[in-house]
C-alpha cells in the first residue's frame, strides 16, 4: 500500500487567517506583543516553530516549555471562534483527489505543522476529516520531517510497510521535509507559495492545482516512483 500524507493550511484549506489571529490575540495578551506573527511567517512551520520563533524575535529567547503550554492554550481558546469566517474555504479540487485517492487504495494521513488539536478545530467545518485513518502534528514533533516520519510509523502499524510515501504540501518547506525525511514529495501551488518558488524546490511532482494534481492518478505517475 502506498501513503498520502498532507499537509494543511494551504493544502487543504485556507483557514481564512483563523489561526494567525488566534495566536496573535494569545501573544498580545500574555506578553503584550502586537501582531506577533508579522515578524514570523506562519507556512511551512510548525505551530510550536513560530512560538519559538516569536519568542527569538521579540525577546531574543526560547520560551519555557510552560510557556508553550499556555500560548497555546490561550491559541485553542480564540481558534474555534476565529476559524467561523467567510473566508474559510476547501481548495478547489481536494475532496475529489481525497476521494480518487482512497479509490485507487492510497493510505491517507495528516502530516500537519498545527498541533493537533488545532488541526481539529481547522478541519472541523471542511468535512474532510474523515478521509484520515492517521497523522501526525507539531504537538509531535517541532520539526517537520520528524513529523512525517512519526506518521509513517503510525500509518504503518495499521496497513504495514508502505510501498511508498508521497507528502502534499503548498510550500518549499514541505518539498525540503519530505526530501530530508527520505520520501517523495507532491506540491502543489494553490497554497502560499507560487509555482516558480515551488519548482526551485525540485519537488518530484508539481501541480498547479489540487485539480491539475489528477494527472497524478490519471497518467499512473506514481507507478514510476
Amino acid at each position: 500500500m502506498r501513503f498520502l500524507l498532507f499537509d494543511l493550511d494551504g493544502t487543504l484549506i485556507v483557514s481564512g487567517g483563523a489561526g494567525t489571529r488566534s495566536l496573535n490575540r494569545a501573544f498580545f495578551e500574555l506578553y503584550g506583543i502586537e501582531d506577533a506573527l508579522s515578524k514570523v511567517p506562519p507556512p511551512g512551520r510548525t505551530d510550536p516553530e513560530i512560538v519559538r520563533d516569536v519568542f527569538l524575535v521579540f525577546m531574543g529567547r526560547e520560551p519555557e516549555p510552560e510557556e508553550y503550554e499556555k500560548i497555546f492554550e490561550r491559541y485553542l481558546k480564540y481558534l474555534p471562534h476565529e476559524i467561523n469566517n467567510p473566508n474559510y474555504e476547501v481548495l478547489p479540487g481536494v475532496k475529489e483527489f481525497l476521494e480518487r485517492a482512497k479509490n485507487e487504495g492510497f493510505a491517507l494521513g495528516l502530516a500537519t505543522g498545527n498541533i493537533e488539536k488545532g488541526a481539529r478545530i481547522k478541519l472541523s467545518p471542511s468535512s474532510l476529516l474523515s478521509y484520515f485513518s492517521f497523522g501526525a502534528y507539531g504537538s509531535d514533533s517541532i520539526k517537520r520531517s520528524e513529523l512525517l516520519k512519526i506518521a509513517v510509523e503510525r500509518g504503518r502499524k495499521i496497513y504495514g510497510e508502505p510501498e511508498a510515501v508521497y507528502v502534499v504540501g503548498d510550500t518549499p518547506r514541505d518539498v525540503e521535509a519530505a526530501r530530508e525525511a527520505g520520501f517523495y514529495s507532491i506540491a502543489v501551488a494553490n497554497g502560499f507559495s507560487e509555482r516558480n518558488e515551488l519548482e526551485t524546490a525540485s519537488p518530484d511532482f508539481l501541480f498547479s492545482d489540487m485539480h491539475d494534481a489528477m494527472r497524478f492518478f490519471n497518467e499512473g505517475l506514481y507507478l514510476n516512483r
